[in-house]
């Protein structure tokens, strides 16, 4: 990590769930080494891992983050190898990890930048309680950083899926990897999406591609995880003309019936470039489904029918619940996707909901059903901080049959950049609306 990302974590109004803020201690105190091994555990046993920051304090309830230092008699014990002993005495199999030392401002500040575990999650080998006899470890748990609050707990049923979903996807790809060095070649889930990704660019004019990326967009995506599926080229277009979601006046994605697709060898492909509407979207033989998609708000230049709000710039708000109830008729459409019959032999599927350019937003609402009771918990702080990726590895049946609740959490995924912890149910509410 270097001095400029680190100050790009302390401007942000909250902590997040992929950084942890520790106060400065020695690794020869016992106590504190378990409470750091119990993060370091969390961490690995999460996507992408994250990072500790010692030397840092969270400021109670405003959750921002403030530069104490590690003081010279604490800086001492720390090395990286004594570190990696430390920590892995209490972990199997061991935690990856890095150890930076960065100054700000004449203070140092250590972080600790934790991998995801390579093959299968990270247990706790050892107990150790606290000076109040209270459980810090606990020898066989598997700790994971919370989905509530930003601390490492042990997982709750939905918290272990996941994580048994991820171990799984290694599994296979190290299987995929074995077979490779015989000479028999699968493709597996991400082989087939990132083909599709290439011939999505490459079939979409190249001023529409450059629009959709040059402010806010999401990306979306389908790709069934198991199972060889094959559609026939001549059933794509009816298959994602049945999947639409038709709402509020309009289409989405945006396929009314006077939008034409472009046949390709093994797929379709269709664009919208038209006033705040910007789309691109592909559907393959495979079953995948991508979808990049403009934040409609951020285009209200364009718009001859509404003019843009007083004040209004491209790429100054994340307004909600328009945000929110945008991409959840689009999720609502990847799953109407996955339940037709031409994904009966599919058990698995992943769906992605990734927000690209949040960087520097304001979250905002002006709808009156919110204003009121949400606006104090929304402030108006930028937010300088890179893209944060969602995507869910589940049963075909879940997207199905809750498709919302996916919506609901790539949305909390985005909201909780900006500080506010927001429920499920207002989520929820959102998108029912």
């Amino acid at each position: 990590m270097t001095a400029d990302q680190l100050r790009a974590l302390l401007s942000l109004p909250h902590e997040l769930a992929a950084v942890e803020a520790k106060t400065s201690g020695s690794l020869q105190t016992v106590e504190y080494v378990a409470k750091l091994a119990r993060a370091c555990i969390a961490m690995a046993n999460q996507r992408n891992g994250g990072t500790i920051l010692i030397g840092v304090t969270d400021q109670g309830e405003t959750g921002r983050l403030e530069v104490v230092g590690v003081p010279p008699e604490d800086l001492s014990s720390w090395s990286p190898d004594n570190l990696m002993d430390k920590i892995n005495r209490y972990a199997r199999p061991p935690v990856q990890l890095t150890l930076d030392r960065i100054d700000i401002d004449g203070h140092m500040v250590l972080a600790i930048s934790v991998q995801e575990f390579t093959d299968i999650p990270v247990i706790c080998t050892t107990d150790h309680n606290g000076e109040r006899n209270n459980a810090v470890l606990r020898r066989g748990a598997v700790y994971v950083r919370s989905s509530t609050k930003i601390q490492s707990v042990e997982p709750d049923d939905l918290t272990m899926r996941e994580l048994m979903d991820l171990a799984t996807e290694k599994r296979f790809r190290h299987l995929l990897r074995l077979l490779g060095r015989v000479g028999i070649t699968i493709k597996d889930a991400s082989d087939v999406t990132e083909e599709a990704s290439r011939k999505l660019e490459t079939s979409t004019p190249h001023k529409t591609w450059a629009a959709i990326q040059q402010r806010g967009w999401w990306s979306l995506g389908l790709t069934p995880v198991d199972g060889s599926l094959t559609i026939p080229l001549q059933d794509l277009e009816t298959w994602v003309r049945a999947a639409v979601v038709q709402a509020a006046g309009g289409w989405y994605p945006c396929l009314a019936p006077v939008i034409l697709c472009q046949r390709l060898p093994d797929a379709i492909s269709w664009c919208v470039d038209a006033g705040p509407t910007k789309e691109a979207w592909i559907a393959t033989v495979h079953g995948v489904v991508l979808g990049r998609v403009a934040l409609v708000n951020d285009w209200w230049d364009e718009s001859i029918l509404v003019p843009p709000p007083e004040g209004w710039t491209p790429k100054s708000r994340f307004p909600i619940p328009s945000s929110i109830v945008q991409v959840g008729h689009l999720v609502e459409f990847l799953a109407n996707c996955a339940s037709s019959s031409v994904y009966d032999s599919v058990e698995r599927v992943k769906v992605r909901a990734e927000f690209h350019g949040l960087s520097g937003r304001a979250l905002e609402t002006n709808d009156p059903a919110y204003l009121a009771t949400t606006w104090a918990l929304l402030g108006h702080g930028s937010v300088p901080i890179a893209d944060v990726p969602f995507e869910a590895d589940v049963a075909r049946s879940e997207v199905i049959s809750s498709h919302r609740s996916i919506a609901v959490r790539a949305s909390k995924v985005v909201v909780e950049q900006f500080g506010w912890d927001a429920s499920d149910p207002t989520l929820e509410a959102m998108l029912a609306r």
